[in-house]
This record gives C-alpha cells, sequence and structure tokens, in this order.
C-alpha cells in the first residue's frame, strides 16, 4: 500500500535529476530580508527552534510585508513549499503554524512530506524538524496526515498545541486523494522553546463526518468543528460543532455535540449549523471580541469566493456577512482553503486571511516552489 508515496518520491527524483528550473537552492542565494537569526543554513541548526527573541507589543503588518515574508523563505532544506499554514498563536508570543504538503531540498533523503510546521516570532522563522527529519506527525501506513486545523492551550510552562489532520490515502498524483479518518495530534511547546511531539488520537467518524475541519479554544473550552457532505470532490459541505473541556481534546469520549437545542454526548445526533454545499473541508473559526467569525470558500473547496459568516455564540445560528472574491490562480495552480490569522493583526484593521495555493503536477511544484506557498488577502473585518 506504499505505492502512491514511492510514486511520489520517484518523481520528484527524477525532476532533480534533470536539473529542472527552481529545483534546488543557488549556492550564492543570501539570506532573506527578515532577521538573521532565523537563518538555518546548517542541519544541525534544525534541530531546534531559533531563539528569536520576543515581539513588540502591538506589533502590526501589511498585506504586502507578509507576503514577501512568505515569499523570502529560502533557507530551509526541509521547506520550499507547502500548502495549508493554519496558524495559533502562543502563550509567549510566538505563532505555530501547521503546514500540509511540504517539498524539500533536493539535499534531503525524502523531497516530499505530508507535513510541516514553522514557527514564527514577529517575521523572525524557523522550522521544526523532529528525530528523523520527517514529517512532524508522522505517517502511519497506508495513510498520511494532512493538518486542517490548529489550537494553542496554555499551560504552566508554556502550550499544548492540538492539530487537527485528516488521514489521507494518496492516488497517483497531487489531486487524486481518499480521506480514510481523522486524527489530533498534540505538541508540548515549553515558551520560547522547541515543539516536542506527543501521541496522536484517532477521531471517530460519525454520520460522515469530518471533524477536527476547524478547532478554536475559548477560556477553558475547545470547540470542534466538523463537515460533511459533498459527493463529489470539492463540492460543499455542512458544518457541525462539538465542545470539549480543553483537557480532553483527545478524548473524544468527552465531546458533546450541538443538537440545535443543547449540548449532548451523542455524536449521531449532532444537526448541521449551515446547510449542504455551504462551506469546504476545512475552515478557520475564530471568537474575535463578541463575534465568531468563520472563513471558508462558499460552496466548496475550489470556488473563487472567501464567505466570512458571523455569529454571537460558537453553535450559531450564523449568517453569511461578506463574500470576498479570491484572486484568479496562475497558470497551473489552483487556490483554496481560506484561514483568517487574526494573531497577526493588520494595520488597517481588517482580517488577514491565507489562501492555499499549490501546482497541479509535483513538476510544476518542483519548477516553481514559491507558487506553491499560501498567499495573503485582508478581508473587511465583519
Amino acid at each position: 500500500m506504499r505505492e502512491p508515496r514511492r510514486v511520489v518520491v520517484a518523481v520528484l527524483t527524477m525532476i532533480c535529476v534533470s536539473a529542472l528550473a527552481g529545483c534546488a537552492l543557488p549556492r550564492d542565494e543570501a539570506p532573506p530580508s527578515y532577521s538573521a537569526r532565523s537563518w538555518t543554513g546548517g542541519a544541525a541548526a534544525l534541530s531546534t527552534v531559533t531563539a528569536c527573541g520576543d515581539v513588540a507589543p502591538g506589533q502590526t503588518y501589511d498585506v504586502g510585508e507578509l507576503n514577501s515574508w512568505m515569499q523570502s523563505l529560502q533557507g530551509f532544506p526541509l521547506w520550499r513549499a507547502a500548502d495549508v499554514g493554519a496558524s495559533t498563536p502562543l502563550s509567549d508570543g510566538r505563532v505555530l503554524w501547521a503546514f500540509g504538503d511540504t517539498l524539500r531540498d533536493p539535499s534531503a533523503a525524502d523531497r516530499f512530506a505530508a507535513n510541516s510546521m514553522l514557527v514564527t516570532s514577529g517575521l523572525c522563522t524557523s522550522q521544526v524538524v523532529p528525530a528523523g527529519r520527517g514529517p512532524v506527525i508522522a505517517d502511519t501506513p497506508p495513510t498520511v496526515c494532512w493538518p486542517t486545523s490548529v489550537t494553542a492551550v496554555p499551560t504552566a510552562r508554556g502550550d499544548q498545541v492540538y492539530v487537527a489532520c485528516s488521514r489521507i490515502r494518496r492516488g497517483r498524483s497531487l489531486l487524486d486523494f481518499t480521506i480514510s479518518g481523522t486524527a489530533i495530534a498534540r505538541f508540548d511547546v515549553p515558551r520560547g522553546g522547541t515543539p516536542v511531539p506527543g501521541p496522536v488520537v484517532a477521531v471517530p467518524r460519525s454520520q460522515e463526518i469530518t471533524w477536527g475541519s476547524a478547532l478554536v479554544r475559548d477560556w477553558n473550552e475547545v470547540y470542534v468543528y466538523g463537515t460533511r457532505g459533498g459527493s463529489a470532490r470539492g463540492a460543499g459541505r455542512s458544518l457541525y460543532i462539538a465542545r470539549v473541556a480543553a483537557s480532553g481534546v483527545q478524548d473524544p469520549t468527552a465531546w458533546t455535540y450541538w443538537n440545535g437545542l443543547a449540548w449532548i454526548p451523542d455524536a449521531a445526533a449532532a444537526q448541521p449549523l449551515l446547510g449542504r454545499d455551504t462551506v469546504s473541508q476545512a475552515l478557520s473559526v475564530s471568537h474575535l471580541g463578541t463575534s465568531w467569525v468563520a472563513v471558508s470558500m462558499r460552496g466548496g473547496d475550489l470556488q473563487q469566493r472567501v464567505g466570512v459568516w458571523t455569529a454571537s455564540q460558537p453553535q450559531g445560528p450564523w449568517a453569511l456577512s461578506r463574500i470576498v472574491a479570491v484572486p484568479a490562480p496562475g497558470d497551473g495552480t489552483i487556490t483554496y482553503q481560506p484561514l483568517a490569522h487574526p494573531e497577526l493583526a493588520l494595520r488597517d484593521g481588517d482580517l488577514l486571511v491565507s489562501l492555499s495555493r499549490t501546482a497541479t503536477t509535483l513538476a510544476g511544484m518542483a519548477q516553481a516552489p514559491q507558487a506553491s506557498r499560501p498567499v495573503f488577502i485582508e478581508v473587511p473585518m465583519p
């Protein structure tokens, strides 16, 4: 059952042997414009997160600055391009990012990993590389883990970070895959330190709901959103919700589910918050002031409109408040999975949203890695 993974590696290896443009870093490439403390050209530096110092209180950004930062990430042999980029603020002021399929430098033994992780302090950036230099959430053959959402729960020593992911069976191309389940991984992150991988727990599926499409902590509770439906690939889905004490995120038996009137322990009785053909498979939900804000592709994964829904409670009722057109993808690329990043405040007060981009072929990704990284847009704050 490992054939799809071997196909991926073999194709990328052939690409590098063919010496196509963009396959390797030029030897004389200059460090990026952000802080030199994040430069990690030596393999030994990859085992720990670079110490970047504290983020200035009230630091703000603009979209152009953040897009320049994303495009300037060139110093990581194990990170050349990736999608998703779900983020969560840490209690020490840093931000942790969980990415999906990740292209790596030809010097890596495995050119392609199912997931990766960066940690930023301002725009000072470091890569998290576990023992074995593989994905941060290990493969479980015949499946790999594609992160969908992430949230952090503060502890006395730092944070416990929970990453929800879809267990994927790969096919023979980037767009050929099957979702076979959901899991939640834990990382223990000491203040100013390196994320340490913890247990990974499978989440049972009920009513074919993919739980973990969005995670959001609110005080001592974590809300776990799930999506269901979409008979065709990329079709719109309905939205569901569960909640659990922050101490029990990885214990699905402790979850309760919204049945339209109350929170109950019966997952089979969960009722949709938004109807079918509404949201994409993964999305983001944020608690901003007195409002809850959901950001998703409207109508399905590969649509070209970002929808913003608002509610006064995590379970709704939800109302569509805004639709924003998505920039047209470039030739040979697709755009999907918008995610909000409210922890990165924009100077103009708008909401920062990232869009995943990827080439539709492995050859296209290897030729132009920077075209297969998230791109940032701003959405008027609802």
